[in-house]
């Protein structure tokens, strides 16, 4: 998801093109700079609608959810060298990065809190912390770690677990307009 050339790209850009055309209402793209500044901006109501978000305890409280409608599965990104890790619980004690505001993060924080989390601004800071050492894992989408690796050559990083939770992704509305 990203904003190129003054033209919203990504997967959510081609469901609200779908959305637009079925429902013959146009939909304007409110920019933003990251994931915080979207939150800020649906929360200050500068903007309506997310198209793509995933629901939590403290995102209800200001903002209502369509069922989700993409599942896309958690992976834990490590140096090669890290053997295969199968139970979020095999990261207690270890620091593990999550952009700072991202569903996940919440989560995490809450039904693990023996995991350290350190809030990262996007993964591919949290992929060079790794590779200097200052964290031990990252935990992100498979999509956008496979969007990543393509991008940019992360040689001594691999995936090395995958989780049974996924990022449950639905449109989110004002409390106000449902």
């Amino acid at each position: 998801e990203k904003i190129e050339k003054g033209k919203h790209i990504g997967i959510s850009s081609s469901f609200i093109q779908y959305f637009e055309k079925k429902l013959n209402i146009p939909f304007n793209l409110v920019p933003t700079n990251s994931w915080t500044q979207t939150l800020e901006y649906i929360k200050e109501k500068k903007c309506d609608m997310l198209p793509l978000a995933m629901e939590t305890k403290e995102r209800k409280k200001y903002l209502n959810f369509t069922k989700d409608y993409i599942q896309v599965p958690l992976v834990l990104i490590t140096k090669e060298s890290i053997p295969f890790i199968t139970s979020i619980e095999e990261l207690n004690g270890k620091k593990i990065g999550i952009p700072k505001n991202y569903a996940f993060n919440e989560i995490i924080r809450q039904k693990y809190p023996k995991v350290k989390i350190i809030d990262v601004k996007n993964l591919h800071e949290g992929l060079e912390k790794i590779e200097k050492d200052e964290l031990w894992g990252q935990i992100s989408t498979n999509i956008t770690t496979a969007y990543e690796f393509g991008r940019h050559f992360h040689k001594n990083l691999k995936i090395s677990g995958h989780f049974d939770r996924s990022w449950d992704l639905s449109i989110a509305v004002q409390k106000e307009d449902t």
